[in-house]
């Protein structure tokens, strides 16, 4: 099964988590799922400083 892709770019957990930690809401619509991106939005900088403080981006 072929990777998911925006632009031409694999969409990719890192990309994810980079645009959590810039707050690149922009991009989180285009590539999350509804339920997901509502999630995500509501805990968009709990998320961002989680992903920070594991060294995940």
């Amino acid at each position: 099964m072929p990777r998911l892709e925006l632009g031409g770019e694999v969409i990719s957990a890192t990309k994810v988590r980079q645009a959590i930690v810039t707050q690149d809401v922009a991009y989180l619509d285009q590539v999350l799922p509804a339920t997901t991106r509502t999630f995500v939005k509501a805990h968009l900088a709990e998320l961002g400083k989680r992903i920070e403080q594991k060294g995940w981006k």
